[in-house]
């Protein structure tokens, strides 16, 4: 490494270190820490995912929140990220800024990258640019509000965008594309995208790969818009790097994608539209202290940059007439100014009518991210005009150009520290205070109030789930305790749990990151209590607990079966009054159907059918979250039911035999047995083929990946070394 490279390294290093330490803190009682989205997930699941760890096991399925829930599946978890290991070895309050600090740099190194050898700009008008953008108010008001994916997510974007110009400008000197497995940084591409894919912030991963798209498809229509070979470059090289991240990250995305078609979030416009930016918000660019009163996710519309970028950004516009670059960057950020309007403009509805991709996201102010990517590359540009501009002059003002620069970049580092910091206040206002001081807010009562019902949880060492809503406890307090909770926080929740939490309280309302406004005690046939194991429930300050040992088990043999058509069959039914949960179970049709009809004939001719000879006994060992042991008593044929969530990868072996499992009473899942008498013994494993292959695919395309990085590299030194030779 020379000097000036030296010297750029701890440029960056010391802006971000000191950024991190001014605005946010390294400290124990980091604003980091005590942003909401962290506060509520983040410790609770890398404990939980600690503890898997050291226990020597994927941490698959979570019996803590939802009644149970897939953990890996769900984006949020992202325990195949690398810094994910940074919470194996510090405290989550020290982890957090080393994490953030890390993704500014890699922000900040691909920003430079992309100015200084994809456009040419000179080195301090890069590094400009990667500060600009790497500070930016939209990077600020994700870190702020907790959404560590996504500030993962957009770090590697420029990184992915310069990688992919020289992924292209390589294959342009091979005349035939058989030498593309020689291209190292095609695949250096696919893999900083399947980390990138790893974050779980896949809204700036989609946001990143269409403005990509847009950045190529620009550079081709202004340098050979008739060249369908051009074309096919660059369509190749787009489509192999989203492959390969593809298959790299599979192991995570497949089962999210699973998860994803089974859940709750919905695909409606009142959803996507949420989260537009509105014109006159155009104003928090300019000046941080723009009014942010009355919009509810007002952390996605800190768009602050700065007058003076901003002002550069104009200079570097003006260069468009010579430069066709500047015009296609120019061109893309228009397209993200509109597409951040949402409902507000017009590109956004017609993308979310007719584009596919387009209705799976909300929150379309968020490519105001990408628009301080574009204008920090434009400032760079409007700076290097000047930077030359400078030089051309003689005497005292072209030797000034260092001192030039270096109080530009001190001005614009120190605004953009001030802002944040304001920012930082504003959050410790009550406006602001959902996101950084609501656990600080909370009344002594109220702190009371929760110290005794976490006393009377960890008390209680026998199985049972609980429903406390509102402040009386965290969403994710299940995890800290060993409990198991009906609700909880997260991005998803399975769609049929909703629905089923829908008609167990008559009139509550659900939405996708957690359970809300539930009416339990005055639901006239609270059904769920009694099979879901619901032993204690508080609602603004009123305390319900279960003493029916009958209702609290966890597990029970039935002999009477149910058969209604689909899911709303199957609830109306259960809602009625008649219906008695621990003495019959309900199917749907498309179950019934695979019934074993061996199981069924013996139950209807058994004399003893729809009763019992005697109580069947039957008892749950938890081996692990992802194995149960259920033992049963000498039983008649019937089924076993299970006070656990149904979900695709749930296994089971009766004595040692493979049998399926079912999804009955809606939710829960359930066993045939026969009559062979005895006691029988039952192994539940979580096995999910979409963990499985996506694991098998992951690795194959790291091996796959790094043979490819390698080769290329050794192919290109022995390329140099004839060239050597034959200039000797």
């Amino acid at each position: 490494m020379n000097l000036t490279r030296l010297a750029t390294f701890c440029a960056f290093a010391l802006a971000i270190i000191g950024f991190v330490e001014l605005v946010f803190g390294f400290g124990e009682n980091n604003l980091l820490i005590r942003a909401y989205d962290v506060r509520v997930v983040l410790p609770d699941h890398m404990k939980f995912f600690k503890e898997a760890v050291m226990s020597g096991r994927l941490p698959l399925w979570s019996p803590h929140t939802f009644s149970g829930s897939p953990f890996l599946a769900s984006p949020t978890t992202r325990i195949f990220y690398p810094t994910s290991l940074l919470f194996l070895l510090f405290q989550p309050a020290q982890a957090l800024p080393l994490e953030l600090t890390i993704h500014l740099f890699i922000a900040a190194t691909g920003v430079y990258l992309l100015a200084r050898i994809s456009y040419g700009i000179s080195r301090y008008s890069s590094l400009f640019a990667g500060l600009i953008y790497t500070f930016s108010g939209g990077v600020v008001g994700h870190a702020f509000a907790g959404h560590s994916g996504i500030i993962m997510a957009v770090a590697y974007i420029p990184l992915l965008a310069f990688v992919v110009e020289r992924a292209i400008d390589r294959l342009k000197t091979r005349s035939r594309f058989r030498t593309v497995g020689t291209n190292p940084w095609l695949w250096l591409g696919g893999f900083l995208l399947g980390l990138q894919l790893f974050t779980g912030g896949l809204p700036l991963v989609w946001l990143g790969i269409i403005f990509i798209g847009l950045l190529r498809t620009g550079n081709v229509l202004i340098s050979s818009p008739s060249d369908w070979r051009a074309w096919g470059r660059e369509g190749f090289v787009l489509a192999a790097i989203t492959t390969i991240g593809l298959m790299i990250a599979a192991v995570q995305f497949a089962p999210s994608y699973e998860f994803g078609a089974l859940s709750d979030r919905p695909r409606s416009w009142d959803y996507a539209r949420q989260g537009s930016f509105r014109p006159a918000m155009f104003a928090i660019m300019l000046h941080p202290r723009a009014i942010l009163k009355g919009n509810a996710f007002f952390w996605e519309y800190y768009g602050y940059i700065g007058v003076l970028p901003l002002a550069l950004a104009f200079r570097g516009l003006l260069l468009g007439r010579r430069d066709n670059r500047i015009i296609v960057l120019a061109c893309v950020g228009i397209g993200m100014l509109l597409f951040m309007l949402g409902e507000n403009g017009f590109l956004y509805p017609l993308l979310w009518r007719y584009v596919p991709t387009f209705d799976i996201f909300k929150q379309p102010t968020r490519a105001v991210i990408i628009l301080h990517l574009v204008i920090a590359l434009l400032a760079a540009f409007g700076l290097d005009a000047i930077i030359k501009w400078l030089r051309r002059k003689t005497g005292l003002i072209s030797r000034s150009v260092p001192v030039v620069v270096i109080a530009i970049f001190i001005f614009v580092w120190t605004d953009i520290v001030s802002a944040a910091r304001w920012y930082e206040q504003w959050l410790l206002t009550p406006l602001g205070s959902d996101l950084i001081t609501s656990a600080d807010n909370i009344s002594p009562k109220n702190l009371a109030n929760q110290a005794r019902r976490a006393r009377i949880l960890k008390q209680d060492t026998t199985w049972y789930r609980y429903w406390f809503y509102g402040v009386s406890l965290r969403w994710n307090y299940a995890f800290e305790i060993g409990a198991h909770n009906v609700g909880g926080y997260d991005v998803m929740m399975l769609n049929r749990y909703s629905n089923f939490l829908h008609h167990m309280t008559d009139s509550m309302k659900t939405r996708g990151l957690a359970i809300a406004d539930p009416v339990l005690f005055d639901a006239p046939t609270p059904f769920p209590f009694k099979i879901l194991g619901l032993k204690y429930v508080d609602q603004a300050g009123r305390m319900w607990q279960q003493t029916d040992p009958e209702f609290l088990s966890r597990a029970w043999f039935v002999t009477v079966y149910k058969d209604v058509a689909d899911e709303m069959a199957a609830l109306n039914y259960m809602h009625n009054d008649d219906f008695k949960p621990h003495s019959e179970v309900v199917f749907e049709a498309d179950t019934t159907a695979k019934l074993n009809s061996t199981v069924r004939q013996m139950i209807l001719s058994s004399p003893e059918s729809g009763q019992m000879r005697r109580p069947v006994q039957v008892t749950v060992t938890d081996l692990t979250p992802e194995e149960l042991l259920i033992n049963v008593s000498d039983h008649p044929a019937g089924f076993i039911v299970l006070s656990e969530i149904y979900y695709p990868g749930w296994q089971a072996e009766i004595n040692g035999v493979p049998v399926p499992v079912h999804r009955c009473n809606s939710i829960l899942r359930c066993l045939e047995l026969d009559d062979s008498g005895g006691t029988t013994t039952i192994r539940m494993t979580f096995r999910p083929a979409t963990v499985r292959w996506g694991m098998v695919i992951s690795i194959t395309s790291l091996i796959i990946v790094a043979c490819g990085i390698w080769f290329g590299r050794v192919k290109r030194n022995s390329s140099l070394l004839n060239i050597t030779s034959g200039t000797k």
